[in-house]
Parts: C-alpha cells; structure tokens; sequence
C-alpha cells in the first residue's frame, strides 16, 4: 500500500571480521517496494562493535524486542535442530557451522558449503518479548532518534531526499 512504509537502519559490518552482506541486502529490500528505505551504519568501520539492538515496531503501538537477529544461519527452530543429513531444515549457508567453514562469502545463499552427514549445525536460541502501549512508543523513539543521526551525519545519507527525517 502507498501509506505503508518501512524503515531499517542495517548494520554496516566491518567486513574484515565478518560480512553479512548490509550492501547486497539492503539493495535488495529497497528494491521490493519504493517505500522500503535502509540505512547503513557506522561509516566508520570500528575495531571492535557491536549490532545488538533489535526490535520491529508496528504502527507505534506493537514491538517485538530481542535477539532477533536477521542474519546467516541464525534462523531458530522450537526444535533447536543441529543435525539435518537429509536437508529438510536447513539448506545452503543456513546450514551453519562458522567453526568448520565461514559461509559469509559466498553470493549464492542457496550453495550448500558443508557436508550435513559429516557436521552439525551451530546451536542457535533467540528468545523476544512483545511490548505494546507506551513501551512500544518509547522504542519507536528511540528508532526514531537512531534513524535521524545516522541521516544528517552521513554524507551519504544527509542531503539524499530518499531518506527522510522521521
């Protein structure tokens, strides 16, 4: 719909540690819908970081905050499956094991890198709460605040209209 937008502002990682590919997805979610806009942040590339601050919130009045965590192979099961030697699961980078092999670099998501009768798949748990009311307000703030810096300090950002101030 025309008066729905979205906005996420992406972990622009430091790519010597790891890459999770803020660049290429964020091309692409803007490219779904002209109202879908990403900001990537820091621009500076920090040595040691950090990108624990998740939460989507709906319309001002719902968020769901925690270790959502929109990333290769972090996708969480009731199950906590680890073992998958048929593939049913997990395919491709999913399947992930960054002990055994870094998977960040490949370009096909789908490429299964890792042999899934010879390993196991890293153990994942992300647990989230749902607030709403003023502490769904107070993070949409919050976001609000993050958006708006990350905008008028970034050349890249600052004086581009694709990306409004919230």
């Amino acid at each position: 719909a025309s008066d729905v937008y979205k906005r996420q502002a992406l972990w622009d990682e430091t790519n010597f540690a790891m890459n999770n590919m803020s660049k290429q997805n964020a091309k692409i979610l803007e490219g779904l819908h002209p109202n879908i806009r990403c900001i990537r942040h820091p621009t500076l590339r920090p040595l040691f970081f950090s990108h624990h601050q998740k939460f989507v919130i709906i319309d001002d009045r719902w968020a769901y905050v925690g270790g959502v965590d929109f990333s290769t192979g972090r996708y969480d099961w009731s199950e906590h499956r680890v073992v998958d030697p048929e593939g049913r699961y997990w395919w491709g980078i999913d399947f992930y094991a960054p002990l055994v092999k870094k998977t960040e670099q490949t370009a096909d998501p789908d490429q299964l890198l890792l042999d899934q009768t010879q390993h196991t798949r890293m153990p994942w748990h992300d647990i989230q709460i749902c607030v709403n009311g003023p502490a769904a307000r107070d993070l949409a703030y919050n976001f609000v605040q993050r958006w708006n810096h990350h905008k008028t300090t970034s050349t890249k950002y600052a004086r581009n209209p694709k990306y409004p101030i919230l």
